[in-house]
């Protein structure tokens, strides 16, 4: 049964998938399931090349490599290529045997570990169009079968030549690249590249031996800066052209935390260079390397997905790392524009012309998935689960936010009742967790001290998620300074802010900033504030005879913005605000806290761990009047 929202529709099946189960495809039925389009043919005639390979790997492993054209193409030994983005379209060029080549390309059409689609129309060089498809299947356990389909409809007796040359050849090569892959896939270990860089210059290994010195001096792990620096010295320019922590620390098998630290350092010694990237919500392509936060806009726009998006919301951003030019030159080579691999949460983007209806069964595992049409805003929501009995779904143009559920390797019927081409794209849901935010870099200390300068503009203001904000009071500290004297005094309040900032750091958080004699500390999780609270009060007590101060500490967790103050990153908004209002609960030797810090499971647990009588209490909140559940305890 199709489903679409609670109405059952009629959806006419489009065109036969291909040849009968069990039987292998040719040129005539794959034909006879993608013809050529009148406007097209008109030009000429095509020159035709349908290729076998069968692959002793599943087709869900080799995924990767197929849609990865560029890199693909790179051991192929296809020429390079070069596109720009203009109004929403993209333009590429290149050189082959001596003829330069320009087209347009189409937007690509793939359907996760089942095949993709291109389109180039040239308005330079030896051809009018290409079209280009894989065709994926199952062949067996842990096997598959590609089809490779080239139609070239050339320009002239040259373009013929040229072509019937060069397609013979090509055939070779991938016959010569993908055993290598399927073995590199079996055998669990990294392709070699492609082209290897060239050697570093005399002067520039120089300079990398001084930056590994100085980084050792700074006490960081010199197996970490061995591999980073290895990594800089041999890495292809593709690997290294955008670092990604989080990827790199993975890959690593290293504390993301560790390398990060390591990294930090690196750009500050000159090794690396620091952006921050605009990244566009839907595809998830970079659409600016901004150097300095400061430089962000209020808003981004992406061209080619047709939308503009608000650069203040917590996932527009993403810190990626560059090799610094004085060390190395990396630029971002494309072999091809490769649009399946840089928009890998994509499992299917397909264009349908107006009126035009398809049925596409598809390889959805458990989760949830988004639905929409390039350049709208509205989503519907997909959620695939085992359980579910809904075999088949609907999906038009005109509907959105719709709450959709199937099983597990459903079938799509999709339909365009517009009177334009609409391009259907169903997504992962899930967050790109590879993603190095600016608020993983805010709430990290060494951050903080080695790049104080950074800061958001000063009419700007970023989100930054949720935040677990501590303060620290000094109690009686008018009367302290009047008894023991200024400079006594001072000496006393010193140790409190080093105490904090050892114990803040120590917990992964971040000191937002100091005030009089009080402290503003930020931390990712509730648990971590409470564990830097308790190791502060455990330091200021009575029982301590190195100190004579006490302190009141106060947290609470909730949603935060970034703004600017003195040319710094501070935190700004009602969780801020709570957090420093409860001070009015707690005494010297105490810790209050709010209701979202005492439903943490973390928290709970280390209450427990701590055995310390938990009282509760409640805040009137004077800006409202409304009265909340709050938490204190008392260490001694």
């Amino acid at each position: 049964m199709a489903v679409s929202g609670a109405q059952v529709s009629n959806v006419v099946p489009a065109a036969p998938q291909g040849p009968a189960p069990g039987t292998a495809w040719d040129l005539p039925t794959y034909l006879s399931r993608y013809p050529w389009p009148a406007e097209w043919t008109r030009l000429g005639r095509p020159l035709e090349y349908f290729w076998r390979f069968d692959l002793p790997v599943s087709r869900e492993s080799i995924w990767p490599f197929l849609s990865d054209t560029s890199a693909f193409n790179q051991r192929l030994n296809v020429s390079r290529m070069r596109f720009v983005e203009k109004d929403g379209r993209l333009y590429g060029s290149a050189t082959n045997g001596g003829v330069k080549q320009s087209w347009e390309e189409l937007p690509w059409e793939w359907e996760y570990a089942r095949g993709l689609n291109n389109v180039r129309l040239y308005s330079e060089g030896f051809v009018h169009v290409v079209r280009v498809r894989y065709i994926l299947e199952d062949d067996g356990p842990d096997r598959c079968r590609l089809y490779v389909y080239f139609g070239w409809i050339p320009k002239g007796l040259k373009g013929k030549l040229l072509i019937k040359i060069g397609l013979p050849q090509m055939e070779k090569d991938y016959r010569r690249v993908l055993p290598q892959i399927a073995e590199a896939i079996r055998s669990r270990v990294s392709l070699p590249p492609a082209q290897p860089p060239p050697p570093l210059s005399e002067e520039s290994a120089n300079r990398l031996a001084d930056i590994r010195t100085q980084l050792l001096k700074a006490g960081l792990d010199p197996a970490q800066v061995g591999m980073l620096l290895h990594c800089v010295e041999t890495a292809t320019d593709e690997e290294i052209y955008r670092i990604r922590v989080k990827v790199l620390a993975r890959e690593w098998k290293l504390s993301e935390q560790n390398l990060l630290v390591t990294m930090l350092h690196a750009t500050r010694l000159g090794l690396l260079t620091l952006t921050w990237d605009m990244i566009c919500p839907h595809c998830r392509g970079t659409r600016a390397e901004l150097t300095h936060l400061g430089e962000l806009p209020k808003t981004g726009e992406c061209t080619v997905c047709g939308i503009e998006f608000d650069t203040t919301s917590i996932s527009a951003l993403e810190v990626t790392f560059h090799v610094h030019p004085s060390i190395r030159k990396v630029e971002k080579r494309w072999f091809c524009s490769a649009e399946p691999a840089t928009k890998p949460h994509i499992q299917i983007q397909k264009t349908l012309q107006p009126g035009q209806q398809v049925s596409i069964p598809t390889l959805l595992a458990q989760g949830r998935y988004r639905l929409r049409i390039k350049g709208e805003r509205a989503y519907t929501f997909l959620d695939v689960d085992h359980g579910s009995s809904v075999a088949a779904l609907d999906w038009r143009d005109t509907e959105a936010g719709l709450q959709l559920q199937s099983r597990t390797f459903p079938t799509l019927h999709l339909q365009n009742t517009a009177a334009v081409p609409r391009t259907f794209i169903l997504e992962r849901n899930a967050e790109d967790r590879d993603r190095l935010r600016p608020v993983d870099l805010f709430c990290f200390q060494e951050f903080r001290d080695l790049f104080s300068q950074e800061a958001v503009a000063s009419d700007m203001h970023l989100d930054i998620g949720q935040q677990t904000i501590l303060f620290t009071d000094l109690v009686g500290s008018t009367k302290f300074y009047e008894a023991e004297g200024d400079s006594v005094a001072f000496a006393e309040v010193r140790k409190h802010f080093v105490k904090a900032y050892d114990s803040v750091k120590a917990n992964d958080g971040v000191i937002v900033k100091t005030i009089g004699d009080a402290v503003m500390a930020a931390f990712s999780e509730p648990l971590k504030a409470l564990r830097a609270a308790h190791q502060l009060q455990m330091y200021f007590t009575t029982a301590n005879p190195q100190t004579r101060l006490r302190l009141r500490i106060t947290l609470h967790t909730g949603p935060c913005l970034a703004v600017n103050l003195n040319q710094n990153i501070d935190y700004f908004g009602s969780t801020v605000n709570m957090a420093a209002k409860l001070q009015t609960l707690a005494e010297g030797g105490q810790i209050a806290f709010s209701d979202s810090v005492a439903r943490d499971q973390g928290v709970a647990r280390f209450l427990a761990e701590l055995n310390i009588p938990v009282e509760k209490l409640t805040f009137t909140q004077k800006w409202s009047g409304n009265e909340v559940p709050a938490f204190r305890i008392s260490v001694s």
